[in-house]
């Protein structure tokens, strides 16, 4: 099977996604080639021989100025797609495996790849299933988002697909997927005996990863007054320039816990995000409800055997974690019932794991699986 992947981040949980997926089809003995930014460094072992080109504008230059930063980057969401369509005319007939995608641009790109990209067959990958609310309106991201759909031949989801107009044509086949696995790195102890020095007997739980907004900080924050055996940690860098580390930090000063927060905000390397894991007693992945999609934290915590709080609404984590019988859950932004749930996971010595059900998600969350739903469907075609 010959396969192109494209990626246009050179960062994030996309980006980190589209290189497990690129090692997967390596294992698989499949022709796989992946198209990424310039200056992209791969931050895992893809653990043999492939092909990767970076043909597309790097996506990490700093521009200060905030026009000529909105400029770029609405320049990349032009150029990038438009860039690789190009390339795909000049390859033989290949999967192409949409990892990332510019929703913004589609009615300059979909033109050329309805016309000159049809020998093609198209998968794109919905990591975030809901659409809506992108740039410049609800209306024209639906556009958008229809003309994206009604031009791909495989869309895969983690396990839950909102009801959105743009998944309502009969030409794409859809199908869930589970995540898939990170890899187990070496515990970077230096950083985890400074935690474990840190909470010394408290309980700690742990918001990790990129810095977001759905994350729900401010309320996690605000339990604390409430919870007088535990501490926190909060541990990644911000996601993007949005986001007010400073607001969250003057909010712990304001309620009294700032001491009770251990506070690691920068780019954690894989071994430190274990050593968070690790010293972790919960780790929390209680997202806001407007959070729809997959994980990556918690196929991170996965291999670790690491108990964790979910928030029992809809998305394709709530999904998995009901499925496999993973996690505790606990409703969405409910101040007392997160209390109430971390109480009990503490009081009835529930950090311990189920080990099958954990078993059961490590299999279905092979990486090889998600090859067999791409090549099933191709060949079905």
């Amino acid at each position: 099977m010959k396969v192109i992947i494209y990626e246009s981040s050179s960062k994030g949980g996309c980006y980190e996604y589209a290189q497990y997926l690129y090692r997967a089809f390596i294992k698989n003995g499949d022709d796989i080639k992946m198209i990424l930014p310039v200056e992209s460094i791969l931050s895992i072992d893809v653990h043999g021989e492939g092909a990767i080109y970076k043909l597309l504008l790097n996506d990490q230059k700093k521009i200060k100025n905030k026009l000529f930063s909105k400029f770029s980057f609405l320049f990349r969401q032009f150029h990038n797609p438009i860039r690789f369509l190009f390339y795909l005319m000049r390859e033989p007939a290949s999967v192409v495996v949409w990892n990332d995608f510019e929703q913004i641009t589609a009615p300059f790109w979909i033109p050329i790849l309805l016309f000159f990209t049809r020998k093609h067959f198209h998968v794109i990958i919905l990591h975030d299933p809901d659409r809506d609310n992108y740039p410049p309106s609800k209306r024209y991201a639906t556009f958008c988002m229809k003309l994206i759909m009604g031009s791909m031949d495989l869309a895969l989801y983690h396990g839950y697909l909102p009801d959105k107009s743009y998944y309502k044509n009969h030409k794409t086949i859809f199908k869930p997927i589970v995540h898939g696995l990170y890899d187990v790195h070496p515990i970077d102890y230096v950083l985890h005996e400074k935690i474990v020095g840190w909470k010394q007997s408290s309980i700690l739980i742990s918001v990790i990863g990129n810095i977001r907004e759905e994350k729900n900080y401010e309320l996690i924050i605000g339990i604390l007054q409430d919870l007088p055996r535990v501490n926190l940690l909060i541990a990644g860098a911000p996601a993007n320039g949005a986001i007010n580390i400073d607001f969250i930090k003057d909010q712990a000063k304001t309620l009294g816990v700032y001491d009770r927060i251990c506070w690691d905000i920068r780019f954690l390397s894989d071994s430190e995000l274990a050593a968070c894991i690790q010293a972790s007693d919960i780790v929390l992945l209680y997202y806001k409800p407007q959070f729809t999609s997959q994980s990556g934290i918690l196929n991170l915590l996965i291999p670790y055997n690491k108990q964790f709080i979910y928030t029992d609404a809809p998305s394709g984590l709530q999904r998995i974690c009901k499925q496999y019988e993973i996690g505790v859950s606990c409703i969405a932004d409910n101040r007392n019932m997160l209390i109430e749930t971390i109480n009990k996971i503490i009081d009835l010595h529930q950090a311990q794991v189920h080990q099958e059900a954990y078993e059961s998600y490590r299999q279905a969350a092979r990486w090889s699986n998600i090859i067999d739903v791409i090549q099933n469907n191709w060949q079905a075609k």
